[in-house]
């Protein structure tokens, strides 16, 4: 039975964290599995690139992912963990993550990145969709004395 999550038709958002030997990944996946966050750990441990993004790699049609991530992929559900993967000279744990986490992990970094920039509005509008728009409105303060 296949569980894809997808955050757009057909597509599938997960994480992923790398390491150099099988014995590494097991032992960072029973950490997962007893409650640690995949995207610490993937943070500390993994060689992936998606390491300082806790690991998210983003989201993907299945046909372009390579046959062992897809397998891994096929059998979770949101927020599991996959055994241990070999790819490669690499060993591979992947987590799906729910098209809900996709779009707000992607909308929280194009805000940040607005915010780099300067560019104050447009990351108030992606910080918007990521969901911060619960908060009460920030009062504008003038210069101005009374």
């Amino acid at each position: 039975m296949i569980l894809w999550a997808p955050s757009q038709a057909g597509q599938v958002s997960f994480r992923s964290l790398t390491v150099p030997t099988e014995r590494k990944a097991a032992e960072l996946r029973a950490r997962i599995l007893t409650g640690e966050s995949f995207e610490t750990i993937a943070r500390e441990n993994s060689t992936d690139v998606s390491a300082p993004a806790g690991g998210f790699v983003g989201t993907f049609a299945p046909a372009d992912l390579p046959p062992e991530l897809r397998t891994a992929l096929s059998d979770l559900a949101p927020g599991q963990v996959s055994p241990v993967v070999k790819m490669g000279n690499e060993f591979f744990l992947v987590q799906l993550v729910a098209p809900e986490e996709a779009d707000w992990i992607t909308e929280n970094a194009a805000a940040l990145d607005w915010l780099q920039k300067g560019h104050y509005a447009e990351a108030v509008r992606s910080f918007s969709r990521a969901g911060y728009s619960n908060y009460p409105p920030i009062p504008s303060f003038s210069s101005s004395t009374k």
